[in-house]
């Protein structure tokens, strides 16, 4: 019998997060149940760190390892420089540190993976497999949703959870005004935003292994199309962008010159006709109230009323906002504790038109606006370093492996990271576990090979021929 392994456990920890927010609720105690994959990353990795460093006296160099300490010296400085002077600094400090806590957490799974000697080409075949499948499970509940609605089954209790190291309240579709768009689906994940990361994590795996392995094309076909038509049924039109931009970059990747043609006539036909779509939107329907249809959905991306709600929300933080931000003084930022970095914004902007942003928890969703606010311009550059650091390794790796499933993974990466820049302008992605979890766990695969690329070998399976 087998004994379980560090990297079992992590892959039993990415199959169960899409379906965290639906489980718990079945749980006693289900609050506390969500800490425990993080809980046992974080002991795990102190064990691997341990065995390694100090037993074997063997530290494994990695490109970011310098950035990611440097990223948390600064975090931390800045967290004491302005907060400790001030005469009730532990609740705003607790805060920054949480903040810290929800964007790095999961370099834990990355330096695991890297540290253990366990990871073999089947582990990466499970795991791209095991997340078609569970993609397979959210097609069919989120069909089942969208045509039979969604009720408290689908839901996450009601009340109030700590989701993303945050304060979340959930409520059924237009019960007391809550909720998501009506007719948008949630599948298992317990959120249209979290169902559409997931999918942006997943397409670009689709793709490439579509592309590159070219076997089994017309499910993968069926399966691409599916995904695609669940985005647009979460009603998540930031995500349904990223993806289809992720694909369009999985086409540069592969070099497929043809679709990427395809696509662009594709995107400058549907243009006109969202406009016409937009034209004949007499009556525009509130979407939390009143169901609107996914393709008038995707019309209200150019219609006034959506730009004018832009213009009260994200529009405002990324325009407004983010230009005073520009203007701090502090290139170490106001801290990552968030009240006092919006209180600091508004203190600093010599107008009243700020005032409302000390309440305005929705900043953080302009998540690039938020970071420069709260680690300044080199805390931003330096994790910016980080992700293209990221996008190295992957390019090398694509390129110079001759493993298949370390090659998909490297090359859907490049995609993942393009659309994680894009969806952070919309999304607090980085915070939630359903995107970040996956957005550290791969490019950890991708690092073993390219170490092993750098000393001339490699480190996963042959599978490729070269």
């Amino acid at each position: 019998m087998h004994s379980l392994k560090p990297i079992h456990i992590i892959l039993l920890i990415a199959i169960w997060i899409p379906f965290e927010n639906f489980l718990v609720k079945w749980v006693p105690g289900g609050d506390f149940i969500r800490f425990i994959p993080e809980i046992t990353l974080y002991f795990m990795l102190g064990f691997e760190f341990a065995r390694k460093i100090v037993y074997k006296k063997q530290y494994i160099s990695t490109p970011v390892n310098s950035l990611l300490l440097i990223f948390i010296f600064l975090a931390i400085a800045s967290l004491m420089y302005n907060l400790i002077p001030l005469p009730d600094s532990l609740k705003p400090t607790i805060s920054g540190i949480r903040n810290v806590r929800t964007l790095i957490r999961y370099f834990a799974v990355f330096y695991i993976i890297v540290y253990n000697d366990d990871i073999k080409q089947k582990h990466l075949k499970f795991f791209i497999n095991s997340m078609l499948v569970v993609l397979i499970i959210n097609i069919a509940t989120g069909f089942f949703q969208r045509i039979f609605g969604i009720n408290s089954f689908w839901l996450p209790e009601n009340g109030d959870l700590e989701i993303a190291g945050m304060s979340t309240s959930f409520k059924s579709v237009g019960e007391g005004g809550g909720g998501r768009e009506v007719g948008s689906v949630i599948g298992m994940t317990g959120d249209t935003v979290y169902l559409g990361l997931f999918l942006v994590i997943i397409a670009p795996i689709i793709y490439l292994k579509m592309a590159l392995e070219k076997r089994k094309l017309i499910f993968f076909y069926i399966l691409l199309a599916c995904t695609m038509m669940l985005q647009v049924f979460t009603y998540s039109n930031g995500s349904l962008i990223a993806m289809v931009g992720g694909i369009g970059v999985c086409m540069l990747v592969a070099k497929e010159w043809g679709r990427i043609m395809y696509l662009g006539m594709a995107i400058v036909l549907l243009i006109p006709a969202f406009f016409i779509l937009k034209d004949m939107q007499v009556n525009k329907a509130d979407e939390r109230t009143q169901e609107t249809n996914p393709i008038d959905n995707i019309a209200l991306l150019f219609s006034d009323q959506y730009i004018n709600s832009l213009d009260n929300s994200r529009l405002w933080v990324l325009r407004d906002v983010g230009k005073q931000v520009a203007t701090l003084d502090n290139p170490f930022g106001y801290s990552a504790s968030s009240d006092y970095a919006r209180y600091m914004i508004a203190q600093n902007s010599g107008t009243h038109e700020f005032d409302k942003l000390i309440e305005y928890d929705a900043m953080e969703d302009v998540y690039w606006v938020a970071m420069l606010a709260y680690y300044g311009y080199i805390g931003v550059i330096i994790f910016l370093s980080i992700l293209l650091v990221f996008l190295y390794m992957s390019f090398t790796v694509y390129w110079k492996t001759n493993n298949m499933e370390i090659k998909i993974l490297a090359g859907s990466y490049i995609a993942i990271l393009a659309s994680g820049f894009v969806v952070c302008f919309i999304v607090r992605a980085f915070e939630f576990r359903i995107f970040s979890y996956y957005f550290f766990l791969i490019p950890a695969f991708i690092t073993k090979e390219y170490l092993a690329i750098k000393n001339k070998t490699h480190f996963y399976t042959p599978t490729i021929e070269q």
